[in-house]
């Protein structure tokens, strides 16, 4: 996301999101105060969880207390904003389901093991610690 007004903010699901509002392009149209005020609002309207907004810093900054009782935001300078635009558009969020099927049902046993995977390159790996406890019977005395 880089402008805030309430065309741009229509075209994509905000809501429960953190905005970034880069758009130096209309410092010379909205007064950059006036500019953090507007995006604030606009924000709020679509349901975002916070706001990340970009302006000059000698301009702007003070003005972060604009934000206190609304929502949690940033502000930051254009060239951070690049960074975190950069940062954004280069990253993808990988997300995963896992299902685990008991191959041998015991009550109440924990078996201990991990989830691996890494990336096609391998440059980069994870691995998460698991333990798994097969409940057949909900027996308070089995499972407390």
């Amino acid at each position: 996301m880089h402008r805030c007004d309430n065309a741009s903010l229509a075209s994509v699901n905000a809501t429960g999101k953190v905005v970034l509002c880069y758009a130096p392009e209309d410092v010379n149209i909205n007064p950059p105060r006036q500019g953090l005020f507007n995006a604030i609002s606009n924000v709020k309207k679509v349901g975002a969880r916070g706001l990340i907004f970009a302006g000059y810093s000698s301009n702007v900054l003070d003005k972060a207390d604009s934000c206190n009782g609304v929502m949690p935001c940033v502000l930051v300078d254009f060239e951070i904003a690049n960074r975190i635009a950069f940062y954004m558009i280069n990253t993808r969020n990988a997300t995963f389901k896992a299902t685990f099927t008991a191959r041998q049902m015991v009550q109440g046993v924990y078996t201990f093991g991990s989830l691996a995977w890494s990336d096609d390159g391998g440059a980069h790996s994870v691995r998460i610690p698991i333990a798994v406890r097969s409940v057949i019977q909900d027996f308070v005395a089995d499972v407390s």
